[in-house]
């Protein structure tokens, strides 16, 4: 504890007693002769024992735990306080059990300025401190013992509703549109601090941003290196805004789509294209992802195929995009022959005949075919049998068995007979 005063140089407590009892036996026994002086010697007797009762409980001096504020009030609706007045350190004498529970929150600083004009002044603050408990704490200093107080005239200024960015957001998000409650916002104050306010803001975090969202925030004044201008009333004070956050890479799923060039072999057609998976999903810049529909495998070359092809193929990927999964695709074509008909006639091949004998007339059959036109096409070519046998045979007429075979892949549609006439006569 830090003394003011030497308390104990004034009376202490033995001295206190002993000049209390004298006291009253002097009084008592001069109010047994006046009555007067009877009630005269009560009255002392109790300002006495104030006395000793103070002096029992002797206070200490010390400052207040924390700090108390300036409170003005009562100003003038014209004007407007230009400083900021500062904190007070209060220093009491309080009796030792009040020291266990006395804080700054016990004091108030209140300056009434309803007759102070507009300029500086300078005020003595202890006569404007505030406390209760007055029985057992007494105020001994203040520090300062005086505040500077500038009143100015009080104007409103109106700017446009800004806002400040901070933080960046996370990847794949993009700043939209912000839209405020209202457009402007009305600056309150003294003249000098107004005059000294560029913008009207409010702070946007984009760190715990994750999508559009609407938020209640702060509005602050600044001046033009962007410093905060304290001592003025923003009205109003925070505002509502729409924050949109757009998402700059987006995932779409899109169609997988076989990509071939060249044709099949003559006589052939494709007649299914299947694909595994027949989609896909694409990654990439939102206006670039916007603007695909499908995406291709690489090509396939179909020139001269005739049969069924079954393989895994690479994507083509779009410059810019990402494909996350898999970039192959199971991709099965199917080939079949096209079919059609023909009827030929066929020379009919004779073994066995002696060199001596000869057919009167050349034994020929007319057949009709179907199946693959490729096959048709070369019908002469592809092994079809139509024979007789006539070893053993002379001059005359005789019926004998037609032999007649075809490849696979061909059907005759009109059967040759199984038997045929042929007449022989001799050779010239």
């Amino acid at each position: 504890m830090r003394d003011r005063f030497d308390l104990d140089q004034e009376i202490n407590r033995d001295e206190a007693l002993e000049l209390a009892r004298r006291f009253w036996n002097r009084l008592y026994n001069a109010g047994k002769s006046s009555p007067s002086l009877l009630i005269i010697s009560i009255l002392l007797s109790l300002s006495l024992w104030v006395f000793v009762t103070d002096t029992e409980n002797a206070r200490e001096i010390d400052s207040v735990p924390g700090f108390v504020p300036v409170v003005p009030v009562s100003i003038a609706s014209n004007l407007a306080i230009a400083n900021v007045p500062p904190t007070l350190k209060i220093f009491v004498a309080a009796t030792p059990d009040r020291w266990d529970t006395l804080t700054s929150a016990d004091f108030q600083a209140r300056v009434n300025l309803n007759d102070y004009p507009e300029g500086e002044h300078l005020i003595d603050i202890a006569p404007h401190i505030e406390f209760a408990d007055k029985r057992s704490v007494r105020l001994v200093e203040v520090t300062p013992s005086q505040i500077t107080i500038i009143l100015e005239p009080r104007i409103t200024k109106t700017f446009r509703t800004e806002y400040q960015l901070y933080g960046s957001l996370a990847s794949g998000l993009q700043m939209g549109q912000v839209q405020f409650a209202q457009q402007d916002t009305t600056v309150t104050g003294p003249k000098s601090l107004v005059g000294q306010v560029d913008s009207v803001a409010m702070n946007l975090d984009l760190n715990d941003l994750a999508g559009t969202s609407k938020r209640t925030l702060a509005l602050h004044a600044y001046d033009t290196s962007g410093g905060e201008i304290g001592g003025v009333r923003l009205n109003p004070s925070s505002m509502d805004v729409d924050i949109e956050v757009l998402e700059t890479q987006i995932v779409k799923r899109v169609p997988i789509v076989i990509s071939t060039s060249g044709n099949p072999a003559p006589g052939f057609s494709i007649t299914g294209l299947q694909i595994f998976p027949d989609s896909g999903e694409i990654s990439g810049e939102r206006v670039v992802i916007e603007g695909i529909e499908s995406i291709y495998t690489n090509d396939i070359q179909l020139d001269s195929i005739s049969q069924n092809i079954s393989r895994k193929i690479g994507l083509r990927v779009p410059t810019a995009v990402e494909v996350p999964g898999n970039q192959f695709a199971d991709v099965e074509i199917s080939v079949v022959s096209i079919q059609g008909q023909v009827e030929i006639t066929l020379p009919i091949s004779i073994e066995g005949l002696a060199p001596e004998f000869r057919p009167k007339e050349t034994p020929v059959l007319t057949v009709k075919f179907s199946g693959p036109v490729n096959l048709l096409k070369e019908i002469w070519t592809i092994g079809v049998i139509a024979k007789i046998e006539l070893t053993d045979l002379g001059v005359g007429v005789h019926t004998v068995p037609l032999f007649f075979d075809v490849p696979e892949g061909i059907k005759v549609l009109t059967e040759p007979p199984p038997n045929l006439d042929v007449e022989l006569i001799a050779t010239e």
